[in-house]
């Protein structure tokens, strides 16, 4: 049992609620990257196919002003670069993860999370 729960693990994952939106997406049959680095922005926590930028975020690290405007800054920037942001917390991972994937479906069925297009890359 606990071989194979360390052969899931993955060594940049940087929490068990990462690893577990991993898994799960992973099984649904979609392409998630762990860790994914944008320039100017940073490492985001899963990006689903070539967009879908995951952050999974807990109380912990993600509380009060400073971390509240990091976060919109990052998403603002995420955005401008392509990037379509979903923040996702610990409790809509292991508590709600029904309703959790079934709106991370809808975005991928609208395409959310697929290669920008050259017009988003270069506004005219």
């Amino acid at each position: 049992f606990i071989k194979r729960a360390i052969e899931k693990t993955h060594r940049l994952a940087a929490s068990g609620t990462e690893t577990a939106a991993r898994l799960r997406l992973r099984s649904a049959g979609l392409r998630v990257t762990v860790q994914h680095h944008v320039p100017g922005v940073g490492w985001v926590d899963l990006l689903v196919g070539e967009r879908l930028a995951l952050e999974l975020d807990s109380v912990e690290h993600h509380t009060g002003i400073e971390k509240y405007e990091e976060d919109r800054t990052r998403d603002r920037k995420l955005i401008s670069r392509g990037y379509f942001p979903l923040r996702v917390t610990y409790a809509q991972v292991f508590g709600d993860w029904a309703n959790t994937y079934a709106d991370i479906a809808e975005i991928i069925a609208h395409g959310y999370h697929r290669s920008r297009s050259p017009a988003w890359r270069k506004p005219s």
